[in-house]
């Protein structure tokens, strides 16, 4: 049998560290030395003191096994890594370039979310429908003169996804990162 004394501002924190300090054993005797002594204020003026004793865990050698695994055939790098489209550059090129933040609309970004939205409506084949594209600090609105869908729960669905790919698309032309900047897609 084996034992440690531990100090601890209280008995459960003395209790724990000499536990964990024994190898948390799953079958242990505790004795209380002494037990702490704390002032007015609440500010321990003396240790917890308190001796744990256990059995030692009997460690039995590991069986080998008799069975070795197969080698694993190793692929060289170029084999792992995924192909890219032409275009994009390649991890190995160079330094990564930095994406910058943005928290404003800028106009170059207003007029590509305005081609965005006319080239929407042709592929929609709506080409009769009208908007007006307005920006505040940090919101671009979109407001269309006439409904696009005439269930208003569809087209509040489709707005809300129109909204996030307009955000994705000017994200990725722009190469910059959005804060606090929002779509807001409406119609009458």
């Amino acid at each position: 049998m084996k034992s440690i004394i531990q100090e601890a501002s209280s008995i459960a924190k003395a209790i724990q560290k000499s536990w964990e300090k024994a190898g948390k054993p799953t079958e242990f005797s505790i004795k209380i030395l002494e037990e702490e002594e704390k002032n007015f204020i609440g500010l321990t003026k003396k240790p917890a003191k308190i001796a744990i004793f256990f059995t030692d865990k009997k460690t039995y050698p590991k069986k080998k096994r008799a069975i070795k695994k197969p080698v694993r055939e190793t692929k060289s790098v170029e084999e792992k890594s995924p192909r890219r489209p032409k275009g994009y550059p390649d991890k190995k090129e160079g330094p990564a370039k930095k994406i910058q933040k943005v928290s404003l609309w800028s106009e170059e970004m207003v007029e590509a979310a305005n081609k965005w939205t006319k080239g929407l409506l042709l592929q929609l084949k709506l080409p009769h429908v009208r908007f007006k594209v307005t920006k505040t600090r940090q919101n671009l609105k979109i407001h269309f003169n006439s409904p696009i869908i005439k269930d208003q729960n569809k087209q509040r669905l489709l707005f809300s996804n129109l909204s996030f790919l307009l955000m994705q698309s000017i994200r990725h032309k722009f190469k910059k990162t959005f804060v606090n900047l929002k779509t807001v897609l409406t119609s009458q």
